[in-house]
């Protein structure tokens, strides 16, 4: 709307009892020149104040993402340690409950993992409730309902695999392997390699 020129405008004046005289016409404005150069300017300026507004709400937005993830696969592994940890304790208990009645162990053993198995299955409890607010804090973000709770893959529990568990076994083998290959054509595991020649 910056290069908009004012509208013309239709004027009547009706002064026949004073001057004998009707005058009817149209107005149109004329504006200077640099006045619509600071009308662009100031739309430019306005614009890209808009656009790093926009970009600063996507920066944002993006770091609540990352965080309300975050969360949710922290509260997913702890939930499963915790877990865990309770089916841990309970066998624990039955197995105190059983060396009780067999005359192994005091009865002071089984109150006090019982207690433990107690302790941890409340704590399971806590961090499931922990774990569903914090998928629903994500679905929320993600603009799913909240009856329906977004969940995340859980982490691999032995770790990462090895970058060279798929080639060769160590950097020593891939230099031999490149070495006795021809140039541009190296293979993906050892075992596709020739052998190299022995020196005598």
């Amino acid at each position: 709307r910056a290069t908009e020129l004012p509208n013309p405008e239709i004027f009547m004046d009706n002064g026949y009892k004073a001057e004998f005289t009707y005058r009817y016409g149209i107005t149109i404005p004329i504006e200077p020149p640099w006045k619509l150069v600071l009308r662009l300017a100031l739309a430019k300026n306005q614009i890209r104040q808009t656009d790093f507004e926009i970009i600063k709400g996507l920066w944002l937005f993006r770091a609540e993402l990352r965080r309300a993830y975050t969360q949710l696969v922290v509260a997913q592994e702890l939930y499963r340690t915790l877990s865990e940890l309770a089916d841990l304790t309970e066998n624990l208990h039955h197995a105190a409950q059983k060396r009780f009645e067999a005359g192994e162990v005091a009865e002071l053993d089984v109150y006090r993992a019982e207690q433990e198995a107690a302790k941890a299955q409340a704590n399971k409890e806590q961090q499931q409730y922990l774990m569903l607010e914090a998928q629903q804090g994500l679905s929320v973000l993600l603009g799913r309902t909240p009856e329906n709770p977004l969940s995340v893959p859980l982490l691999p529990p032995d770790g990462p695999v090895p970058q060279s568990a798929g080639g060769c076994a160590s950097h020593t083998e891939t230099r031999r392997d490149s070495a006795a290959c021809p140039r541009g054509n190296h293979p993906k595991t050892s075992a596709d390699c020739p052998a190299a020649p022995s020196s005598p």
